[in-house]
C-alpha cells in the first residue's frame, strides 16, 4: 500500500519484488489514481495463468482505496477449502442420550480394570501374544 504520490518507479520496484519472490501476482494500492505510465508498466508485466484453475490474472494489478471501498477487488485465482468437517447437529434429547452412553462406557471400562486387578490379569503390548 503506498500513500502520497506514487508514479511509474513505485510499479517497477513492485516488479522488481514479484521478480525476486518469483510471485505470481502482486497489487499495489493507491490513494490516488494511477498514471498512464503506471497503467502501461503494470500491463507490461503480462498475466498469471494458473494450471489448476481457469483463468487470466494480471500479474500486477493497481487499485486506488476508492476502488476498495466500491468492492472492487484484486483478481487471483481463487478456491474454497474446507478445512473443518461439520458436525452432525443434534437435539438436546439426543446430546443426552450420547453423554448417558457415554458415562456407561466409562463406567463399564472401570468395571473391567478392577476385575483384571483382582483375578491378576494384566494388559499386554499392543502385538504381544
Amino acid at each position: 500500500m503506498k500513500s502520497g504520490h506514487v508514479n511509474v518507479n513505485q510499479v517497477r520496484d513492485l516488479q522488481g519484488v514479484l521478480e525476486r519472490e518469483k510471485a505470481a501476482t502482486g497489487g499495489l494500492i493507491t490513494l490516488r489514481e494511477p498514471t498512464r505510465p503506471m497503467l502501461a508498466e503494470a500491463a507490461i508485466t503480462g498475466f498469471y495463468e494458473s494450471k489448476d484453475f481457469p483463468g487470466r490474472y494480471p500479474r500486477l494489478q493497481i487499485l486506488t482505496i476508492a476502488e476498495l471501498l466500491a468492492g472492487k477487488k484484486l483478481e487471483y485465482p481463487s478456491h474454497r477449502v474446507e478445512t473443518f468437517a461439520k458436525a452432525e447437529r443434534k437435539t438436546k434429547h439426543e446430546q443426552e442420550e450420547m453423554f448417558q452412553r457415554q458415562r456407561r462406557n466409562r463406567c463399564a471400562d472401570r468395571n473391567l480394570s478392577r476385575h483384571r486387578r483382582k483375578v491378576g490379569i494384566c494388559r499386554t503390548k499392543p502385538g504381544a501374544a
